[in-house]
């Protein structure tokens, strides 16, 4: 159903009745457009069409033809899904698609700074894939204040983990398919898998354990296995795109694994569509080292890129034109004023014009049936620094949703109910009712399937379970809300309510939460550097546990950054007063330097391992 309601075209009204005039068949079709700016924008709209097909029908018994939703025009200001003046670059990635679907594999590339709208023309792909029963899935990375602790892999797990959530609403005989062909695949190593993408254990069930590796060994053994398991969803008859966001925050875990698969001759039907900032990523930055690497080994596969540039003046005024339903010419002033303000930058105008229906400098005039603008008094309220206009918006908001959107920004581009109640000590359908508001104004959106898929109206009594933040900017403009000097407390209270939240449940719960619980406590420096001998044993046993399970994900650059933080906590006395932790800590560090090929660093390790350690030798 929801595969019917995203990619298939209703049948024609004349299809199912011959009688129906055509007329009233393409008022029933436009009612139901799949894109929402194609359907009718006011009851006015359809009443003047229904009226006048009527009497049309009643007096002449002909039907003529004419233009639909002559008189829909809105007096609401609703930003339209509609993505203007890219026509060209959402061509080149459907070609990309075709070449796709005939059995090769490509990367491709789309560049630009922020808000220029590469994810939105990505997403713009995702229903013409859907109708050729492609598989479209997407991952984000994120940038956090510590970007040595960040998750590892974190977007390609999350768009793989996507993917599952589509596979597990497919029927029962073919979710026994599914289960049988990813056993053949995996064999009994499933479990590996498994451990960094728990959905798949939904699928084919508990898998037992997987021999422990030591070395690189254990490195190509995931890199083999997640090669393999792409593979089963790439095929001829569902080629596969998976689309990672924001690249420049993509930790080298993910950089490597990225080349493997492109260098892996086996897979095919695969169309890796990375977005980034080409401001931010200089020469050396690891994904240009990456992207050169794969061009020297791998020039015979296809690598691309998209450079997204501003909208020019006539594009933006069809931006402007389109939100306001409004002729092109009435907008060009407007436009002249956005353009200046926001240089053609897509997100930042429509925040911009947003802004100025918000202040009452944009209002929809009754009597002349059109849009009216006060540009002067816009020019004097507003300068040319997008985050102070979108800190102006969240201000708008009540203080117990800014409260929770700084909050939010702490924990991520993408934040989920629970995580808020725990850390708010407030129920879940509070947090959700004084998050309305934020959603209301866009700031926000859903990201559970089924409020993104499906009419939210459905869900009435419901609430929704997971949110991120409708831009970078906008989580950025809620985390500068925070005081300077409050940020590293907030994220310490954060990470220790989480932290007993999650003790207080069972061993599980905190493994899953262990990133998150490290990286926020790791933020706070100063507080760490005052803090008890206590807390910083119980850090220090924190982010053992984030090494851990780090080194597991073969993320081993971000296991030996949690280690190596953990050392540092540990007094000179810690041999003596907390033996088992040092040694754990210890010897998980000389595992990992090992791995990322740290010998001297691991043989200093060893050594002192040598000297303080007690009892058997071996």
């Amino acid at each position: 159903l929801v595969h019917s309601h995203l990619a298939k075209m209703p049948p024609l009204p004349q299809e199912i009745n011959p009688e129906i005039p055509d007329l009233l068949a393409e008022i029933t079709i436009k009612l139901m457009s799949k894109s929402p700016e194609n359907r009718y924008q006011t009851a006015r709209g359809i009443r003047y069409d229904l009226e006048r097909f009527q009497e049309v029908l009643l007096n002449h018994g002909q039907i003529k033809s004419w233009q639909l939703g002559s008189r829909d025009i809105a007096d609401r200001f609703i930003i339209c899904d509609k993505v203007y003046g890219r026509d060209k670059e959402i061509a080149i990635l459907l070609d990309a698609f075709a070449r796709v679907r005939q059995g090769s594999k490509e990367l491709m590339l789309v560049l630009g700074s922020s808000g220029i709208g590469k994810t939105a023309i990505i997403y713009e792909i995702n229903q013409p894939i859907l109708e050729q029963k492609g598989y479209f899935t997407a991952g984000k990375y994120e940038q956090l204040q510590n970007n040595k602790n960040n998750i590892p892999v974190s977007a390609l797990l999350k768009a793989l983990g996507n993917l599952l959530q589509q596979v597990l609403t497919q029927s029962p005989e073919e979710l026994v398919a599914w289960k049988n062909k990813i056993l053949l695949t995996l064999g009994e190593q499933a479990q590996v898998i498994i451990d960094v993408i728990p959905e798949l254990e939904k699928i084919i069930g508990s898998q037992p354990a997987v021999t422990k590796l030591t070395s690189n060994a254990a490195q190509n053994r995931f890199n083999v296995l997640f090669a393999k398991f792409i593979q089963i969803f790439a095929n001829e008859e569902h080629p596969l795109v998976i689309f990672l966001d924001d690249l420049q925050w993509a930790d080298s875990t993910s950089l490597k694994l990225i080349q493997f698969l492109i260098k892996e001759p086996d897979t095919k039907y695969l169309l890796l569509i990375g977005a980034y900032r080409d401001h931010e990523v200089y020469s050396g930055h690891p994904l240009t080292v990456t992207l050169e690497g794969l061009r020297k080994i791998e020039p015979k596969t296809a690598i691309n890129e998209i450079h997204l540039q501003p909208l020019d003046k006539n594009q933006l005024n069809l931006l402007i034109s389109g939100n306001l339903d409004c002729e092109e010419t009435l907008s060009l002033s407007l436009t002249e004023f956005v353009f200046t303000q926001a240089q053609g930058n897509p997100f930042f105008s429509n925040q911009l014009i947003k802004s100025m229906y918000e202040d009452g400098l944009l209002h929809f005039d009754f009597q002349l049936g059109c849009w009216q603008c006060d540009i002067y008094k816009a020019q004097a309220l507003y300068g040319n620094d997008i985050l102070q206009l979108l800190a102006t918006q969240i201000h708008k908001l009540p203080i117990t949703t800014q409260e929770l959107l700084k909050i939010a920004a702490c924990i991520g581009n993408e934040f989920d109910l629970l995580t808020l109640a725990i850390v708010c000590e407030k129920s879940q359908v509070e947090i959700a009712s004084n998050l309305q508001n934020a959603l209301t104004a866009e700031l926000i959106i859903p990201q559970d399937e089924k409020h993104n898929l499906l009419y939210p109206e459905t869900y009435q009594n419901d609430y929704i379970k997971k949110y991120k933040f409708f831009h970078d900017r906008v989580q950025q403009a809620a985390y500068l809300l925070i005081p300077d000097n409050e940020k590293e407390s907030t994220h310490w209270h954060l990470g220790q309510l989480i932290y007993e939240y999650s003790k207080n449940r069972d061993k599980k719960e905190l493994e899953e939460k262990i990133f998150i619980i490290a990286n926020q406590l790791n933020v706070a420096q100063t507080i760490i550097h005052t803090a008890r001998e206590v807390e910083k044993y119980q850090l220090a046993e924190l982010n053992l546990i984030a090494g851990h399970k780090a080194k597991l994900s073969t993320a081993y650059e971000a296991a030996i950054n949690y280690l190596r933080f953990a050392l540092e906590l540990l007094p000179a006395n810690s041999w003596q007063t907390h033996y088992h932790l040092t040694l754990d800590l210890y010897l998980e560090a000389v595992e990992v330097e090992f791995l990322n090929i740290n010998f001297d660093q691991a043989e200093i390790y060893i050594k002192l391992v040598q000297q303080k350690a007690v009892g058997n030798r071996e």
